[in-house]
């Protein structure tokens, strides 16, 4: 038997099936150690035909690590958690590197880690972690958490690095939050220091979650800790240097922030991540044209190789657009940008960019889409992001353009991209095509939006409602009621109570009024204005304001805002940043 995928596991139907999904036909035999799940974790394993072990927990990932691999029959052993995820293609990688290993016994791995809200081509870092153990060599695995290999006589193992990329999602922050990670990790951490306070690799790990936590000086004061204890030659030193760098920018700490970077050049000189780190500190400082010379040494240092964060040469090429515009040079900013999407086709960033180059450049909307397009080329998810692009910026045709090229690249059922047809198909007042598309759409993710889009796309096209019966369980009652009054409104009919409190309906209210201001629809919009007299909770001046102000009607924002200073007294700093971008000739008080 070649390999054995093992994994300990607890509460991971969220992520698992992607997991397994991504290494499926890879493994002779899966291993997974179940350390107490009540969701649903036990059955997806089973499905995937793994062999589900449980484990009670003890507090030592380590213990149960060495479970796993004390189970597994493989010649060699390939180790993943839950919210891990192999890149495509690497199920043929892993394989030929176990074929051609020779006597090496341990390989580490890049794992690109998502931080923030959502999987983000542009906000990640990159760990090397150990991913392939050759088996019955003795080799075990010690510390409550974040646990390190050993050999069993002791010796320093050796470990190689192999180019296989993973993916990991449990720093995102709906993972944080639903795990509680941040708290059990500090707990584990502070147990391992409490019996050995000089354990500098612990103190690192500490550093780690308060950076994550965004308390970047509470960081600082472990990484400093870390630093004096830690070995020159120490594997994670070079990521300590990066992540202390990274705290004394978030600080304002200019000096000590440069010591480090020059102390990562000298000890690193191979490594791209530290000219990376002092071309981002010159563009900042104003200093495009140095900025530059160094984004370049960085591309020809292989960004990526790294043990540091292995920043990317996609986001080199991206800072380096950002650089040459500053320059005011968009001819080579758009380059930069193109060579980053040609790395990664979902790095919206970058495409945002090009496209606000080209528009502030005062080319056509139609020579902006046909340039992306060419750019695009057949790829689904350059077209697919895109569209959102477009969206953002309310070019509806275009965007509608790239929603339907990615359909026709990757034709079938796929109620996200229905949706995004049948949302521009409705501010472009192609109300029979919305209602279509947003109607297959009410199966997928956007069921909720997808089904009140498409009642406001019949009442717009017939300027009836259908009755409240053929909607129930599609869309809620506060926001059936608020569309059939807006329907009164343009009328001029009487309207009728609400079925329910004000406070049900206030957000269905301004919803509404913000669809029909980005549609265009300023009769219809003035006259639904009535509506917010039915759910005024003191509020609706100041987000009146914020609402013109968002499309462009600056003088009619400022006249809210006055008005919810005048009836609510100060309001908070969004309103204060819109006031004083509106703000006309004369006294604002006058």
């Amino acid at each position: 038997m070649l390999l054995s995928l093992c994994m300990i596991v607890r509460d991971e139907e969220e992520n698992l099936e992607r997991c397994l999904k991504s290494v499926q036909g890879l493994a002779d035999e899966t291993i997974l150690v179940d350390t107490g799940s009540k969701d649903g974790t036990v059955r997806i394993a089973s499905a995937f035909g793994a062999d589900v072990h449980r484990f009670a927990w003890n507090g030592s990932f380590a213990e149960a690590r060495n479970r796993s691999l004390e189970l597994a029959r493989g010649d060699w052993i390939l180790l993943m958690d839950a919210d891990d995820e192999l890149e495509p293609g690497g199920r043929e990688k892993i394989l030929r590197l176990l074929r051609n290993a020779g006597d090496e016994e341990l390989f580490c791995c890049k794992t690109l880690c998502y931080l923030g809200e959502r999987p983000d081509e542009k906000n990640f870092f990159i760990n090397r972690n150990l991913r392939l153990i050759r088996n019955g060599r003795g080799y075990r695995f010690s510390g409550r958490i974040h646990e390190q290999i050993v050999s069993g006589d002791g010796r320093l193992p050796r470990v190689r690095t192999a180019e296989i990329r993973f993916y990991h999602y449990g720093y995102l922050n709906g993972q944080i939050e639903r795990k509680e990670k941040r708290k059990r990790n500090i707990r584990l951490i502070r147990m391992e220091l409490d019996e050995n306070p000089g354990n500098a690799y612990m103190l690192f790990c500490m550093g780690n979650e308060f950076l994550a936590a965004a308390q970047a000086a509470e960081a600082l004061a472990f990484y400093r800790r870390s630093l004096l204890l830690t070995d020159r030659d120490a594997g994670y030193r070079p990521a300590l240097l990066v992540r202390m760098i990274l705290c004394c920018s978030r600080l304002g700490l200019e000096r000590d922030r440069d010591f480090l970077i020059r102390e990562g050049m000298r000890s690193c000189p191979d490594q791209a991540d530290f000219p990376f780190l002092k071309a981002c500190a010159l563009q900042r400082g104003k200093r495009p044209e140095s900025a530059v010379r160094l984004y370049r040494k960085c591309l020809r240092m292989a960004p990526g190789s790294s043990r540091a964060s292995g920043i990317s040469a996609l986001c080199v090429q991206y800072a380096l657009g950002g650089a040459y515009a500053q320059l005011g040079e968009s001819g080579k900013a758009l380059r930069a940008f193109a060579a980053a999407v040609r790395s990664s086709p979902r790095f919206r960033e970058s495409w945002e960019k090009m496209v606000g180059l080209l528009l502030a450049e005062g080319r056509s909307s139609a020579s902006v889409r046909r340039r992306m397009t060419r750019l695009a080329g057949s790829d689904f998810e350059a077209c697919r992001t895109l569209s959102a692009v477009f969206y953002h910026r309310r070019m509806y045709r275009e965007s509608l353009a790239f929603c339907r090229r990615a359909r026709r690249l990757r034709p079938g059922e796929n109620p996200a991209l229905e949706y995004a047809e049948g949302i521009c198909e409705f501010y472009l007042n192609q109300y029979g095509g919305a209602a279509r598309h947003l109607a297959k759409a009410e199966s997928g993710p956007f069921a909720a939006d997808a089904a009140w889009y498409r009642l406001l796309s019949i009442l717009f096209r017939t300027g009836r409602i259908p009755p409240y019966a053929k909607w129930e369980g599609k869309v809620g009652l506060p926001y059936y009621e608020t569309a059939r009054e807006c329907l009164r409104c343009i009328l001029g009919e009487a309207g009728a109570p609400f079925t329910d409190e004000a406070q049900k309906y206030r957000e269905p209210v301004y919803r509404l009024l913000e669809i029909l201001l980005a549609a265009g629809k300023a009769e219809a919009f003035r006259s639904s204005l009535a509506l917010l007299g039915r759910v005024r909770d003191g509020s609706e001046h100041l987000r009146l304001g914020k609402l013109y102000f968002r499309y462009g009607y600056g003088e009619s924002a400022y006249g809210e805002l006055i008005r919810s200073i005048r009836t609510n007294g100060p309001m908070d700093a969004e309103g204060l940043a819109i006031l004083q971008d509106t703000f006309p000739d004369g006294d604002p008080a006058g």
